[in-house]
């Protein structure tokens, strides 16, 4: 299928190769735009960071005006691609478009995918329990297993979360996790009941032991499917200091794993949610977040959010304060903050730090994890870590 670029005066956003030149059938909603047929180039990422968008080539300004117009969410889009695969977009959000009205007539519009995009192959049913996930460039769910075969993650026995096995790829370039499910998944719907909040929690607990926000993009089952993960914004977190050594990484996601509770996972996504997010902001805001990340732990141990109930629960949990401020201290500093009133960049910049130490401790407690010795927040003074940078 050829097209003639020059016609449309169009500048793509990523190289020629890289798109699939399609006929498209555009949707109002679920109402098919009648006598209409477009051609159109898709681009579907390799790369986490990436968001996948399409170019529609308009040949009538009547029609490049109307879809210009139209409220944002209500475009969906269906797509032929080659080797009898059909790429459907619902919900498009209209970026940008052109139309040459004295000259060739042509026109394009430019549309990025806000919620959810899937490819499939036709007249396959569906119906798959082995999905993988393409992910961010993590240092920890490493795969390099011809330099470092015990550093591969692979993890069994975890029925209780719907799971059958976790396993990083066997080629470190890949970014591929494979999870293996109890149960088929045959639908959307059973995708964001039993899968979306597993990749989930295991990408959280990474993120949380790398101290970096990491993410997927897309997923694939049983060859027949792609879904494109479409609502994340998708960060180049650089490498920092982690919290958890390498050497004891595969360990601790599968102890992690293994205390929690499918009916917990949102909590636990919500505490791992505020420390990961925490490490991108100043001082101040830093210690918001991880005073909100202690009240939620409390509310769950003690059904409390007071003040007077923190040092209690921290005591209640033995977690080791001795070598930061005091909590009273770091709870004042936190409410002057809340109140606007002035503390010194010095003062946030030292408080923030004890607040980061004991939230790391808190959460790997809440995690069942109690050895500090190969982690970031070991108490032990000058005892060096392996593994942490």
């Amino acid at each position: 299928m050829s097209l003639n670029f020059e016609d449309y005066n169009i500048h793509i956003e990523a190289e020629n190769n890289q798109y699939i030149i399609t006929e498209s059938k555009l949707f109002i909603g679920l109402r098919e735009i009648k006598n209409f047929q477009c051609k159109a180039l898709v681009y579907l990422p390799t790369k986490v960071i990436e968001q996948p968008h399409m170019y529609l080539f308009i040949d009538s300004y009547k029609m490049y005006n109307y879809l210009l117009k139209l409220h944002k969410f209500k475009l969906n889009i269906k797509s032929t691609l080659p080797k009898n695969e059909v790429l459907y977009m619902k919900n498009l959000r209209v970026k940008e478009g052109n139309f040459d009205i004295s000259g060739t007539q042509k026109g394009y519009i430019l549309v990025h995918f806000p919620k959810f995009a899937f490819k499939y192959t036709t007249n396959i049913p569906i119906k798959c329990n082995k999905i993988t996930f393409r992910i961010s460039d993590s240092e920890l769910l490493k795969s390099a297993i011809n330099q470092y075969p015990e550093y591969r993650i692979e993890i069994i026995d975890l029925e209780h979360l719907g799971i059958k096995s976790i396993k990083t790829d066997e080629q470190i370039e890949n970014n591929l996790l494979h999870i293996e499910f109890v149960d088929n998944i045959d639908s959307y719907y059973l995708f964001m009941k039993n899968v979306k909040p597993i990749i989930e929690l295991i990408l959280y607990l990474t993120s949380f032991a790398e101290r970096r926000r990491l993410t997927w993009s897309s997923f694939t089952c049983s060859d027949c499917i792609e879904h494109y993960n479409c609502r994340r914004v998708f960060n180049q977190d650089k490498k920092v200091y982690r919290l958890v050594s390498d050497e004891v990484f595969n360990k601790f996601l599968s102890t992690s794993l293994q205390r929690i509770q499918f009916n917990e996972i949102g909590y636990y996504l919500s505490i791992l949610n505020l420390i990961v997010t925490a490490n991108k902001y100043p001082t101040n805001i830093k210690i918001i977040l991880f005073n909100t990340a202690l009240e939620t732990i409390l509310k769950k141990r003690f059904d409390k959010k007071r003040d007077k109930y923190k040092v209690e629960l921290i005591n209640k949990l033995n977690i080791i304060t001795f070598d930061i401020e005091k909590i009273k201290d770091m709870i004042d500093i936190r409410n002057s903050i809340t109140h606007g009133d002035e503390v010194s960049s010095r003062k946030q910049f030292k408080f923030s730090n004890s607040w980061q130490i004991l939230l790391e401790r808190m959460v790997l407690n809440e995690l069942g994890w109690g050895d500090l010795s190969m982690t970031d927040v070991n108490y032990v003074k000058g005892n060096y870590v392996l593994g942490l940078v």
